[in-house]
């Protein structure tokens, strides 16, 4: 009992000080075709959505992957959903001669891009592989990667039957690795230091916390594509489907933990208009994606978490309605709101434009928004104490005193 606690202290004292730049749960999504949306004319939503089996004319990443609330780690009460990703004999990109289902992170809009490719950064998510449709080892699969290569996520290959952390400093020789259990939730959070060049990683199964299971080791950091899903390199396989689950990403300024609590409901922040099913670049000959030049995001704003802070934002939002929100007060007992009366409120597209209120839960934490106000066009949150979050641990850790 006490060291369930000791978890749980853990993990709050870990999500109170981190920042989530971007966020990939894909609570942006209402349904499987919103994924269909993105295209190169038509940026936004949480990913880039363009890497798939496109020998068929007529297939979409909606024909690839899939999104449903089985498809997560049970254990994130953040995410409403995950995402069910598949390669088949059909998985060919472009002509290539690998199998491919791949997700980017969209980072154009808001200056994302700078944001995440600078300092320390720690990118987070969970995955599986299922019994049904299991990967085979005799091949190499590059699960999460970036396009430079510098750190991956793979296996099979000079993995061997192993999922294991590799391609540092261009090496084969894997400095972490455990067996690919299937229906078993990895959580992975990849830490890398931009200015000294380093990366270190930390593991976890289940609703276990994350520790650091690689030291900082240093290697060939640049800025480059973050890939997530599933890049088979030696072609067709008799083997086919093979089905690898995401769930949870997001990229922060410090360590997240798996958040527990009440799945959120979805927003409606994906992009719109017609799909475009193929890119309109040339793809590259190495097992990488298309280039990465003017690479996108959007982070979710969960405006609907059954917490303090968020409640209080989307009762200001109700109250104001089409108006658009001024400032929302969250200090007192029931919200205090200033409507705009309309007017500018930004483009929607910006994270921390007066559309998105849930910007401010993201950056103070969820049930830890005192005010939320928009000057301009852009929102400025104003966080709950730090002696309020004092009070918070100091309360956990008494209950830990009792307990033992």
């Amino acid at each position: 009992m006490v060291s369930r606690y000791l978890r749980l202290l853990t993990s709050w004292l870990a999500l109170s000080s981190a920042t989530i730049i971007w966020n990939g749960n894909f609570n942006d999504y209402a349904t499987t075709t919103d994924l269909n949306t993105w295209s190169f004319s038509n940026r936004g939503g949480e990913w880039q959505t363009y890497i798939y089996g496109n020998k068929v004319n007529t297939n979409t990443a909606s024909t690839w992957m899939q999104l449903d609330p089985s498809f997560k780690n049970p254990a994130d009460g953040q995410s409403r959903q995950g995402i069910r990703t598949r390669i088949t004999a059909d998985s060919s990109w472009n002509g290539q001669t690998m199998m491919r289902t791949e997700l980017i992170p969209e980072l154009s809009v808001g200056g994302l891009q700078a944001q995440v490719q600078t300092g320390v950064r720690y990118y987070s998510w969970s995955m599986k592989q299922s019994s049904v449709n299991a990967l085979d080892s005799t091949s190499n699969h590059q699960l999460v990667f970036f396009e430079a290569h510098f750190a991956d996520i793979q296996y099979g290959g000079p993995c061997g039957a192993k999922l294991c952390f590799n391609q540092v400093n261009g090496q084969q020789t894997p400095l972490w690795s455990t067996d690919f259990t299937p229906d078993t939730w990895f959580n992975f959070a990849l830490m890398v230091d931009y200015n000294a060049k380093q990366v270190a990683l930390y593991q976890s199964t289940g609703s276990s916390p994350m520790v650091q299971v690689v030291a900082p080791v240093a290697t060939s950091v640049s800025a480059s594509d973050w890939h997530m899903g599933h890049l088979r390199l030696d072609g067709g396989s008799p083997t086919y489907p093979q089905d690898l689950y995401y769930s949870g990403a997001n990229i922060a300024d410090a360590l997240t933990q798996i958040q527990t609590g009440t799945n959120p409901t979805p927003t409606s922040n994906t992009p719109t208009g017609n799909p475009t099913s193929n890119p309109t670049s040339n793809p590259t000959s190495n097992p990488t994606s298309n280039p990465t030049s003017n690479p996108t995001s959007n982070p979710t704003s969960n405006n609907n978490n059954p917490t303090q802070g968020t409640t209080c934002i989307q009762q200001c939002i109700n109250q104001c309605g089409s108006a658009g929100v001024q400032a929302c007060d969250c200090s007192s007992g029931s919200p205090q709101v200033t409507c705009r009366g309309g007017g500018n409120q930004g483009s929607g597209t910006n994270p921390n434009d007066c559309n998105h209120l849930g910007y401010c839960s993201d950056v103070c934490g969820s049930g830890n928004v005192k005010s939320c106000t928009c000057v301009g066009a852009s929102l400025v949150p104003e966080c709950a104490s730090a002696s309020m979050m004092a009070v918070s641990m100091m309360v956990i850790l008494a209950l830990i005193f009792v307990l033992m």
